[in-house]
């Protein structure tokens, strides 16, 4: 199966190709399964369900394993993650460190594939984390580069320069020429990607290098196989003739005697009638000597043709003694070398036992800390809903992970004005939480000195923006009713527009925006917009984290269906409203994962 290792060559083209053309140059269309390959899947989901009726999750992960890869061949990204998820989940339940990192491993590489490049860092650092645990320096590296490849397309270049130099050093360690001639190719890449030229032009002269080296070593290697060819074709052309030569002296040898007898005969028959008894008697006794030795010459050459024969047979002898001895020794310096190879894998899965149950405590601790973070975080929104005369409000917020950068809140700067509000951080997790909190705070605390939205975001701005070195940011939508005349004031920092239902049923969207995100832009003035509000009309602020949920077909929910449903279900209260949106959404969403933090806020102004 597919691993990150991605071999290096691999790594080094696609590294190549995705600085310089982007991952969407070099994706490939979805492939078709064939008829045997679309019945080896059945085959497999079919033995998936039996091993997970018997609770063998590790078979069972096996198997789905094998469905991720099958699609993955054919460029089916969404259901090759789909299926590797399903069998990250079996990992997880038997605790198996070498699945994990390996599945972790290809969901990063998938994730690229469909440029999904943030996601895919968050499962390289994974296995980056488990390389770094085990002190493997082959794993480190190709970990490192594979997060490179994804930071480049993200234009984190400095991280990317950052941990590649790392992977340089590692490489040096190790001697591994291979590895460092990797390397500086893909420093020389990034820092092109980055407008560094000097550099650029100093490591790929490094890489250069190597690669020459490389290629002598090569050239060399291929001239002592053809050199090694060579003889051997020598020596069977050697063989060829001197065999037609033998066969030739053969031939002349059998017409010769032909010849000879055909005279002979001749000879005799001319005797007969020419010569006397006695003559006759003579010519016979010198025939038969002649004959003798005819013969003799010829027993002599048919030695001289079989000692040829066995001197040829003993040289190809030892000839193929040469090769079986050189192979035989070939051999045992393998199997010496694999032994090595076996007893240090064996120490290693000693030392991964090991390192597996301290990552383990690990991992516990670190969840326990997440939910204690995640009921301080809950803590921070409001969660009780009081009776405020002439308004009907009610909000919900599911976070994507134990923390997440959602927020809504609500509260009174004096008996006749409500001030409320909805927010979605640029990032998921505990620095999307703390932001989140910062801002919630700056907000009501910029309430004391002002009840325009336009002019408390615009102070909420300036210090968000103040050193905001991690450049993260928040989209924001405030708002101030004066319950007593029904007037909204709103405005809108890059944030989704709200829908709003009138007082005759009509369906609208609050969509004027007053400025950018909060964080981005220091100094910016936020303005703001004013709507009456009627009895009964209702508004509804929510995140993207409605519309852009996803099912297992990675299609999204969307505005439209959103407003389908929300003119189906609005005015009636803000809970029905709300929750009949959430129902909604998770039914569409079905057995996909949430991807995203989702809010949602109604208000329902009913008069005074």
């Amino acid at each position: 199966m597919k691993t990150l290792s991605y071999s290096w060559c691999r790594l080094m083209f696609l590294g190549i190709l995705i600085v310089s053309f982007g991952w969407h140059e070099v994706m490939a269309q979805v492939q078709p399964l064939s008829r045997n390959d679309k019945a080896q899947v059945e085959r497999l989901l079919k033995s998936y369900e039996s091993e997970m009726a018997e609770e063998n999750w590790m078979e069972a992960s096996r198997h789905m394993n094998a469905v991720a890869y099958l699609y993955w061949e054919h460029n089916d990204y969404p259901r090759a993650i789909e299926h590797y998820e399903r069998s990250l989940e079996l990992n997880q339940k038997l605790n198996n460190e070498n699945g994990l990192a390996m599945i972790h491993n290809n969901l990063g590489m998938l994730y690229a594939d469909v440029r999904k490049y943030e996601e895919s860092i968050v499962f390289f650092q994974k296995t980056l984390a488990a390389r770094r645990s085990f002190d493997s320096k082959e794993g480190i590296i190709a970990a490192i580069k594979n997060i490179s490849v994804s930071q480049n397309n993200l234009d984190r270049f400095s991280e990317s320069l950052v941990l590649l130099k790392e992977a340089l050093s590692l490489a040096k360690q190790l001697s591994n020429t291979d590895e460092m001639a990797s390397c500086y190719l893909m420093l020389s890449e990034t820092y092109q990607a980055a407008g560094d030229i000097p550099n650029t032009k100093k490591y790929y002269q490094l890489y250069q290098t190597f690669y020459d080296e490389k290629s002598e070593k090569e050239k060399q290697r291929l001239k002592a196989e053809a050199n090694e060819e060579a003889m051997l074709k020598r020596i069977a052309l050697l063989r060829a003739q001197r065999q037609e030569a033998n066969n030739q002296k053969l031939m002349d040898t059998l017409n010769q005697l032909t010849e000879d007898i055909n005279q002979y005969g001749e000879e005799n028959v001319r005797l007969v009638e020419e010569l006397s008894l006695k003559q006759m008697q003579v010519q016979f006794l010198e025939t038969r000597a002649e004959n003798e030795k005819l013969r003799t010459e010829r027993q002599m050459r048919q030695a001289r043709n079989v000692r040829n024969l066995l001197l040829l047979g003993a040289f190809s002898l030892a000839l193929i003694a040469f090769f079986i001895h050189r192979n035989f020794k070939q051999e045992r310096r393998s199997k010496l070398v694999l032994a090595d190879k076996n007893a240090q894998i064996e120490k290693q899965n000693v030392e991964l036992a090991s390192l597996n149950a301290i990552i383990a405590k690990h991992n516990e601790r670190m969840k326990t800390e997440l939910d204690v973070g995640r009921e301080i975080q809950m803590s921070m929104i409001p969660s009780h809903f009081p009776d405020i005369q002439g308004v009907d409000l009610y909000a919900a917020l599911q976070p994507a992970r134990e923390v997440g950068g959602d927020l809504y809140d609500f509260f009174k700067i004096d008996d006749d004005h409500l001030i409320f509000g909805i927010g979605d951080v640029s990032d998921k997790g505990v620095p999307a939480a703390l932001f989140m909190a910062v801002t919630k705070t700056l907000v009501k605390t910029n309430a004391n000195y002002s009840a325009l939205p336009g002019q408390i975001l615009t102070e909420v701005n300036k210090e968000l923006s103040k050193e905001n070195e991690s450049s993260m940011f928040v989209t924001y939508f405030l708002c101030l009713l004066d319950i007593q005349s029904g007037k909204l004031s709103y405005c809108n920092a890059g944030h989704n527009p709200p829908l709003y239902i009138s007082a005759n049923g009509q369906l609208t969207k609050l969509d004027q925006l007053h400025g950018p995100v909060l964080g981005a832009v220091e100094d910016f003035e936020y303005g703001q917009d004013e709507v009456v509000m009627k009895q009964n009309e209702q508004i509804v602020l929510f995140t993207d984290g409605i519309t852009e949920a996803m099912d297992v077909n990675q299609t999204q929910y969307s505005n439209e269906r959103l407003d389908e449903l929300f003119s189906q279900n609005g005015k009636h209260n803000s809970k029905d409203a709300v929750d009949a949106i959430l129902d909604d959404v998770t039914a569409f969403r079905g057995e996909a994962e949430q991807s995203d933090d989702i809010t949602i806020l109604s208000i329902i102004y009913k008069g005074v």
